[in-house]
């Protein structure tokens, strides 16, 4: 049950990229969101470590996302990154060793955090998924790796994380449709107002 919510956004991500998406990338992200779905049970795990390989997808289309984008995006793309990054990963110890922000909602609240902060930081639209994917793989990455001593091992990607990531990106997705919504309301308005103005004219 508590990989539900990473499997219905997942399966909402998909149909909205599959059928509404129109960049060229569309067949490898869909492609990627079903592979993820279908090794998402399967993990790479020994006594001391347990990596996903769902991660490993997530991680891999995070980073050759962001090489695509426009080479001069590069240096803010990884500068929010690792701001963004460092934040994620004092979220994921903040539930480890506060008593406070235990009682805050573990998946809306950190997903909340990163959406905001890249919308307000980040003005790119199209950049902002692989930015948010790359600050929330490697801030887990940083996370299971601080915590090494206190889990006697490497412990990576659990459910919490899957279902944070696909929140952001449905929250970004929702986002970006009211702001092309009201970007079209407001084109439709200006070109009624020049059409009244060449009228009366």
């Amino acid at each position: 049950m508590e990989s539900l919510l990473f499997f219905w956004f997942s399966w909402i991500l998909w149909v909205l990229i599959s059928f509404f998406m129109k960049s060229l990338a569309r067949f490898y992200l869909a492609a990627a969101i079903l592979v993820g779905m279908i090794v998402y049970p399967l993990a790479w795990s020994g006594e001391a470590y347990t990596v996903p390989f769902a991660f490993g997808v997530a991680l891999i289309t995070a980073i050759v996302w962001a090489g695509n984008v426009p080479k001069k995006r590069w240096l803010s793309l990884i500068v929010c990154a690792l701001s963004l990054m460092f934040m994620y990963a004092a979220i994921e110890l903040a539930y480890w060793f506060s008593p406070v922000i235990f009682y805050a909602h573990d998946v809306w609240v950190p997903a909340a955090a990163i959406f905001f902060l890249t919308v307000f930081v980040y003005r790119y639209r199209d950049s902002r998924y692989p930015l948010a994917m790359l600050a929330l793989c490697f801030g887990e990455l940083l996370t299971g790796w601080v915590l090494v001593p206190l889990r006697e091992g490497l412990f990576i990607a659990d459910a919490l994380f899957f279902n944070r990531l696909t929140a952001v990106l449905v929250l970004f997705v929702v986002w970006h449709m009211i702001e092309s919504l009201v970007q079209r309301a407001g084109q439709y308005h200006h070109h009624s107002r020049r059409k009244k103005v060449t009228l009366s004219a």
